[in-house]
């Protein structure tokens, strides 16, 4: 799909309305198309030369993040590229060539283009502290079994931490780090075989940050 990477003048003053606040956005959309393109306006009002993009795995972040770079926005790095497959199952962080990783992201950012960094475990593998803050932004998937939504992550985050590795990693990551409660931006779609109801909805268990609001 290609889309517009510059919003009309109308559009673009909002964007640059609420990326200005000091709240979370959550945006959602049918599918990774739409809300690749409503990222990309995000990004066209934003300062940032360095976007975080984060979720679990099979969220549909590196979907997004593909899309973007097949229309012109950014330079994609993949963070699981420099995963290697190990013997014994592992955490995620033990898996990466880190040194690779950090010579990945150094020779993007001598570029002067904007960096989009997609991981789970992005602030270990990635930390703010090293490379910048930059834009954070979390994917989810929302199950539509009814009208109301539930983000099943957000469930299971209740739960104990599972026993098998990556899964554990990733599940302690949130519990500690909260990517999904500190982004920027929220962007979020149905999962397979479900879609967006056409009355309103409750979001009570979309497990939304305090300080959000939804745009269009």
């Amino acid at each position: 799909m290609t889309f517009s990477v510059i919003p009309s003048p109308e559009r673009q003053g909002c964007w640059r309305a609420i990326a200005g606040r000091m709240m979370a956005k959550i945006i959602t959309k049918s599918n990774t198309d739409e809300l690749a393109a409503c990222v990309a306006e995000y990004l066209s009002a934003s300062p940032s030369k360095l976007v975080r993009i984060e979720g679990v795995c099979g969220s549909g972040k590196t979907t997004i993040c593909r899309k973007l770079a097949e229309n012109g926005i950014g330079l994609h790095i993949e963070i699981d590229r420099f995963a290697t497959k190990l013997p014994k199952p592992t955490p995620y962080p033990q898996c990466l060539r880190q040194a690779e990783l950090n010579a990945e992201i150094i020779r993007a950012m001598r570029t002067g283009k904007t960096v989009i960094l997609d991981a789970v475990c992005l602030e270990e593998v990635a930390p703010a502290e090293r490379w910048g803050r930059g834009l954070r932004i979390y994917v989810k998937q929302l199950s539509f079994n009814s009208v109301d939504p539930i983000w099943h992550v957000g469930i299971n985050l209740e739960d104990d931490p599972p026993t098998d590795e990556p899964h554990r990693s990733v599940h302690l990551y949130h519990m500690n780090c909260l990517p999904h409660m500190n982004a920027d931006l929220i962007v979020e779609y149905p999962e397979e075989f479900h879609r967006l109801p056409d009355v309103r909805y409750s979001r009570e268990r979309c497990f939304d940050p305090s300080n959000s609001v939804t745009v269009d």
